[in-house]
């Protein structure tokens, strides 16, 4: 309700997180909407390493949304003096290239794992099969024999009789 008509364009920020008409609710609405913007452009960022200016200007946009909730911003005001070496970005591009190479060794352990057993699966069930069709076929020919016996000793029985 508050943030219909103070909505920043794609990509921007709240130019000021306290409610022109002094309205606490309005205040607390901006400033949680500044949050959310913050994470947002953290979460849908192309890289993981920002330039001095962005960081500096993404921490006063959170001190002044935590500032407006009546929360301290001591936390905030630590990583705000933090320096670039404080964030280890190179060895955390190697820690998630390691993680990478890891888990694509895994799908591949298990993706030839699988298909070993997808090939020993089929091959039981074609063996299966083939058994199956070889059954069937002997009883076609049990069936077939029993049927040429009976009509020979109908026949035989005829004969056997006549008359009867």
């Amino acid at each position: 309700m508050y943030l219909k008509h103070s909505k920043p364009p794609h990509g921007t920020f709240h130019y000021s997180v306290v409610s022109p008409g002094g309205n606490n609710a309005e205040t607390f609405a901006m400033a949680i909407d500044q949050l959310r913007l913050l994470r947002n452009a953290f979460c849908h960022s192309f890289s993981s390493a920002i330039d001095k200016k962005t960081f500096d200007q993404y921490i006063q946009h959170t001190k002044d949304a935590i500032k407006a909730l009546g929360v301290t911003t001591a936390p905030i005001d630590a990583v705000g003096s933090l320096t670039e070496s404080d964030f280890p970005t190179e060895k955390v591009c190697r820690l998630k290239d390691d993680i990478t190479k890891e888990l694509q060794t895994e799908n591949t352990f298990l993706k030839e794992n699988v298909e070993d057993q997808l090939i020993g699966v089929r091959s039981d069930l074609a063996q299966s099969r083939q058994e199956q069709q070889e059954d069937l076929s002997e009883m076609r020919k049990t069936i077939e024999k029993a049927t040429a016996d009976q009509t020979e000793i109908k026949e035989l029985l005829k004969t056997e009789r006549p008359g009867k």
